[in-house]
């Protein structure tokens, strides 16, 4: 990537799931997973990601004349188009039920429902194509690959398999990346290209156990700063024929992203002045919050930390 243009940063995402990363960077704030949650889907997120509800990004983007389009790989970000201009997978309202976890209820509305790579690959493509229309004017696409993918939901001694498996789905995942970015610049040259990651692989899964995380650790033999780097680790990359660099600064987290690009485009430095926090917080060993990372770096032990306006 950084041969392609790139500012490339490698550095830890906010939160360490799909849905508690991608609210936070559309709001450009901290939830502290705080979100209304069931079956890892959210009831406030959905909503907000089809503009239903007020999305801070999205707003910005429309009042500054933007089309928006979203192209997943599942049916999990959104219950319908809303002020959205394109959505796949166009999904059944009904699938809005699985929020509340009940088995009758998924019943009726389906577990989530994942189409093909090849299928997303192909709409993704001809969508590319056709925002580069003669007049048609600015777009925003956001497009959730669901490649290299995490580890499954079973516990770290049984997921030593995954690392070769992780290996082969990352090269699967870069040879599709370089393939994107190339026919977004043969249609459009000038387009700012922003690829960031949603949290870690996960190769850990549930080491921290159920009392203090640290302890856990020691136990185990692994040090904070691996796991910190196996659940939250990402990458960061930003094109933008270098219009953009300035403001890609090392410790950039997912919560800043979009405040960093929109400082970019209106060439507004200050918009970076009243930033959140660039720090990966822990919320999943009872309820307790741990900071995991300070300014870009992983921390040895992660100390609870104390919520704003109280509480841990």
């Amino acid at each position: 990537l950084e041969g392609k243009g790139f500012k490339v940063l490698h550095g830890f995402s906010n939160y360490d799931s799909t849905w508690m990363t991608t609210s936070a960077t559309f709001i450009g704030a901290h939830h502290y997973y705080e979100l209304e949650a069931g079956n890892q889907d959210t009831r406030v997120g959905r909503p907000m990601m089809s503009l239903a509800t007020h999305n801070p990004v999205l707003a910005t983007l429309k009042l500054n004349g933007y089309r928006l389009q979203q192209i997943h790989g599942i049916d999990y970000f959104v219950n319908d188009r809303g002020k959205l201009d394109f959505i796949y997978p166009d999904e059944a309202p009904s699938s809005a039920l699985r929020l509340f976890n009940l088995p009758y209820l998924n019943q009726l509305g389906g577990r989530k429902r994942r189409v093909s790579f090849e299928s997303q690959s192909a709409v993704l493509n001809d969508r590319i194509a056709a925002i580069a229309a003669p007049g048609a004017g600015p777009w925003f696409t956001f497009a959730h690959v669901n490649l290299p993918a995490h580890a499954p939901g079973i516990a770290w001694p049984k997921l030593k398999y995954f690392e070769q498996v992780f290996r082969d789905r990352t090269a699967l995942a870069n040879t599709h990346m370089m393939t994107t970015v190339d026919r977004i610049r043969a249609q459009d040259p000038t387009a700012v290209i922003a690829i960031f990651g949603d949290h870690g692989p996960m190769r850990y899964n549930q080491i921290w156990g159920k009392g203090d995380p640290n302890a856990a650790f020691a136990e185990a033999g692994v040090t904070a700063e691996t796991v910190a780097l196996d659940r939250f680790g990402v990458m960061i990359a930003i094109a933008s024929a270098g219009a953009c660099d300035r403001y890609v600064y090392s410790e950039l987290t997912p919560v800043n992203l979009m405040r960093a690009i929109f400082a970019c485009l209106a060439n507004d430095p200050s918009l970076l002045d009243k930033r959140a926090e660039d720090v990966a917080l822990f919320g999943g060993a009872r309820g307790a919050l741990r900071r995991v990372t300070q300014d870009g770096r992983p921390l040895a032990t992660w100390p609870l930390l104390e919520k704003p306006g109280g509480g841990k």
